[in-house]
């Protein structure tokens, strides 16, 4: 049987070609009408007391079928009573009971799957087997009534045997529906031979021989057949913990059927009622199981493809911090070399125009005989000369020759930068380690350029008291090099101090993207007023030191 709403398999899709005649033929409404009344009539012919079968395939059906076929399922239901009829396996005093039982149980099954089920479910979890389980509870509950009070009416029903048959009625019409209901759903998701072949292989094998087994004890020692049943009951928990719910489903309904068939053929020594009622507790039972199985699983693959995304992010991700670095070593390097050459423009053509114009000045000064020329000249002389300090101070920071610990201070203490901090009233305190000169020339530039990029930033944000800089150098190449920046605002009120929290990661821009062209990590927080950011770069020690190390 099948469903055009199943869940799709697993399998090849060369392996799971569908059989299409038989679907072909099952998306014809009418055929659901011929085809339920004879499950039907056969499932009332092998029910029992206890074990009404028919009310499981209403369930089945009512799961598995579209709704709009529906309406053919109860044309079915009425065929298969009215052959029953016929055939004198159901008989009725009165047409009142004859009307209660023939359309109310099948219109009271619809109206439940209706409302708490949603069309083309399968019960893979605890909640949607939970629910499965509920709702053939409720219908068995509902339904039993109606049948007692027919039972009652016809007059084949004592007043004081009224409690016991409506609890064997609600029971019969429970366990029917938690054998059959849950296996029509697994025959309905059944494609093609792939799944047939799991459907014998990995769910049936397992409980075919302690079956046997037991029909085997049953007819050569009955009296202890019973005990057998019960642990033959043990390999469907088995089979619902590898397979999840639809190896349960499987399971149940052959353990079911084998029960049912060692008990007619064979002699139990067991009540047949109490047997059910065995299987009932074990069925549900593990039907949740198998639903926890799926569960799990689903989950475990839902994690398994989320794990791949975020590692195909994280690559992703890597590659683009490549990438960013790369930009940011070029940036670094173009600006370097911008740098240099605004530097050498500086000191060959400006500084070397400074020098000419130097040496006319002093040439006019030794010609002309005038005081008030000479000191006109003299004057013009000084100034050229502080200009041409001052270009060469300029170049010098443009492109710094190799800086040591004290150079460095001195060069940010003395010059333009250290006169604005003044101007600015910033506190400014430097710690920088001795061993600074252990590095290449290149990284104690950076290290340089670092140191401007953050006093231009608290000149630039104008509410800086109070600013910190510290390198510390390892003793080795093999740990960190760590350049710390702490600045303590002025007295601000909460709130400001909160907004500098959020807005702190938007300052030392400059400095982010020279640590990450440095393939370094660059973070901030903040510690009340005093604002932290921190980089941390792998040290390059020159060849020197490292000679002198080994």
């Amino acid at each position: 049987m099948a469903a055009p709403q199943s869940q799709p398999s697993h399998e090849s899709q060369t392996e799971l070609r569908p059989d299409d005649g038989l679907r072909r033929l099952l998306r014809l409404p009418w055929i659901w009408a011929p085809f339920y009344a004879l499950l039907w009539f056969t499932g009332y012919g092998i029910s029992s007391y206890y074990w009404f079968l028919p009310a499981g395939i209403r369930m089945g059906c009512l799961l598995i079928a579209p709704r709009r076929f529906w309406p053919w399922l109860l044309l079915g239901e009425v065929l298969a009573a009215l052959c029953l009829y016929l055939d004198g396996q159901l008989s009725y005093q009165t047409w009142i009971a004859a009307a209660m039982v023939n359309g109310p149980p099948w219109m009271i099954g619809a109206m439940v799957v209706a409302l708490m089920w949603q069309a083309g479910r399968r019960p893979s979890s605890p909640p949607d087997m939970l629910r499965l389980l509920m709702m053939c509870l409720v219908v068995a509950s509902v339904v039993a009534p109606l049948l007692t009070l027919e039972q009652f009416i016809d007059g084949i029903l004592p007043r004081e045997d009224i409690p016991e048959r409506l609890v064997g009625l609600a029971v019969g019409d429970f366990v029917a529906m938690l054998i059959v209901a849950p296996g029509l759903l697994v025959l309905a998701d059944l494609r093609g031979i792939a799944d047939w072949r799991r459907l014998a292989l990995h769910y049936l094998m397992p409980i075919i021989p302690p079956l046997l087994l037991c029909a085997l004890v049953a007819w050569a020692w009955p009296e202890i057949s019973g005990y057998l049943l019960v642990l033959a009951l043990m390999p469907m928990m088995v089979t619902a913990f590898r397979y999840g719910w639809r190896g349960a489903a499987a399971a149940l309904l052959l353990t079911s059927f084998g029960i049912y068939a060692i008990g007619e053929f064979g002699e139990l020594a067991i009540d047949r009622a109490l047997m059910q009622l065995i299987v009932a507790v074990f069925g549900g039972a593990t039907l949740m199981l198998g639903a926890a199985v799926d569960s799990i699983r689903n989950s475990n693959v839902e994690l398994a493809d989320h794990v791949r995304a975020l590692s195909e992010a994280n690559r992703q991700l890597r590659e683009q911090s490549g990438e960013l670095s790369e930009l940011s070593r070029r940036l670094v390097r173009v600006q370097e070399e911008e740098q240099r050459r605004i530097a050498g423009e500086l000191q060959d053509e400006l500084g070397q125009s400074m020098s000419t114009m130097g040496v006319r000045l002093g040439l006019a000064s030794r010609q002309n005989r005038d005081p008030e020329m000479l000191a006109v000249v003299d004057a013009m002389r000084e100034m050229v000369r502080d200009l041409h300090t001052t270009i060469r101070g300029v170049a010098s920071r443009l492109a710094p020759a190799p800086i040591r610990a004290e150079g460095l201070v001195a060069a940010l203490r003395d010059g333009v930068l250290g006169h604005m901090l003044e101007e600015a009233g910033i506190e400014t305190s430097y710690l920088v380690d001795h061993r600074l000169e252990r590095l290449v020339d290149g990284q104690r530039t950076l290290l340089f350029r670092m140191c401007q990029e953050a006093i231009t930033d608290a000149i630039r944000n104008g509410q800086v008291a109070q600013l910190e800089l510290a390198i510390e150098v390892p003793d080795t190449g093999g740990d960190s090099l760590l350049f710390r920046v702490r600045q303590k605002a002025c007295g601000l009120p909460a709130s400001q101090i909160a907004r500098r929290k959020r807005d702190v990661t938007s300052e030392h821009r400059g400095i982010r993207d020279r640590v990450r062209g440095a393939d370094g990590s660059y973070r901030t927080w903040q510690e009340g007023e005093v604002s932290v950011a921190e980089a941390r770069l792998p040290a390059r020690m020159s060849a020197m030191d490292d000679d002198t190390v080994h």
